[in-house]
């Protein structure tokens, strides 16, 4: 697309004497590309390059740790290098199984008194000066991993994952619920009393998109309890849905069909923003796939439209067409 603007000739143009100009046109023709640019350009040299960050904190979840190579390199070998399973994360556990003056940091301030040796992939005990450790930013939507950082900042002395996962000596199933516990997210009362106040007016189709939309922008502590205390608002149109879709009104669903499908629906939503039910651990699953939606899935949403509504805005559109 091309940014056309109008401007007139001069200050005492008339309202017809103008001119068009191209602005994007106007500055690629007078680009300026130096002589050293254009060698590197001919020669097809790599105008960028990014590699990560030596004093970063390398953090990973189990057996997801990163590997890096080159574009040369065999697969088969890669996989047999020596030393690849040990990561900053691994050999910090392990100095804290051995050494128990390791014990008494998190495992940001561990470069603080301990230097990460790259080439023996092993922590030794720093000699002279002092180090500020950082860590890879993790979103919050990224799941397990963004609570393992957490966990990380303020946890002492770990010596595997499972230590993590303890709060008040019991071991939870998630590093998320281990947050929980150690009150590191806050609770979900407000989406609670949201999904309560809606639930007064709004569909069940609406209240689903508003469930999707807190999954994946509000950062709900309790995915599952959420689910728990309003799946019936959430479900009290899918048997409507389905007498309409059955053309039999009398068709009643007991409580796992109603849950089944609107999980379903859920899910349906999460897909079109770039999401999966998946990607929550703690929901339930569902078994709910009708045949109308085997096959190609944006094939069969562009093929999902209301014939008589646009039928009926084709009708009065028509009505307004002047003669020509």
């Amino acid at each position: 697309m091309r940014l056309l603007r109008f401007h007139a000739k001069s200050d005492n143009a008339t309202e017809g004497n103008v001119v068009a100009t191209y602005e994007i046109k106007r500055y690629l023709d007078c680009r300026y590309v130096s002589a050293s640019e254009a060698a590197w350009r001919i020669f097809k040299f790599d105008m960028h390059e990014r590699f990560p960050t030596v004093e970063c904190l390398q953090y990973h979840l189990p057996n997801q740790q990163m590997v890096l190579f080159r574009d040369d390199d065999d697969v088969q070998e890669v996989a047999t290098w020596s030393g690849i399973s040990r990561t900053m994360l691994t050999e910090w556990f392990k100095t804290n199984q051995e050494l128990e003056v390791a014990r008494s940091l998190t495992f940001d301030q561990f470069p603080q008194q301990w230097v990460w040796n790259r080439k023996l992939k092993r922590w030794t005990l720093c000699k002279q000066g002092f180090a500020i450790g950082r860590m890879y930013y993790a979103h919050p939507t990224s799941g397990e991993r963004y609570y393992l950082r957490m966990l990380l900042n303020c946890i002492k002395g770990a010596t595997c994952y499972e230590h993590l996962r303890i709060v008040d000596g019991r071991e939870h199933d998630t590093f998320k619920d281990a947050c929980i516990a150690m009150g590191l997210l806050a609770n979900d009362n407000e989406w609670h009393q949201a999904l309560e106040e809606a639930g007064v007016w709004a569909s069940g189709r609406q209240l689903r998109d508003m469930f999707a939309s807190m999954l994946m922008f509000c950062e709900v502590a309790n995915p599952r309890q959420l689910w728990d205390a309003h799946w019936e608002t959430l479900s009290d149109d899918i048997e409507a849905m389905t007498r309409c879709e059955r053309a039999d009104p009398t068709i009643t669903l007991p409580e796992d069909a109603l849950k089944d499908r609107a999980l379903y629906e859920i899910d349906h939503v999460l897909i079109r923003n770039g999401h999966r039910l998946e990607d929550f651990p703690t929901l339930p699953k569902f078994n709910y796939i009708p045949s109308v939606h085997k096959g190609n899935r944006l094939v069969q949403e562009e093929l999902a439209y209301d014939r008589h509504s646009l039928t009926t805005n084709a009708n009065n559109a028509e009505d307004r067409l002047n003669d020509d």
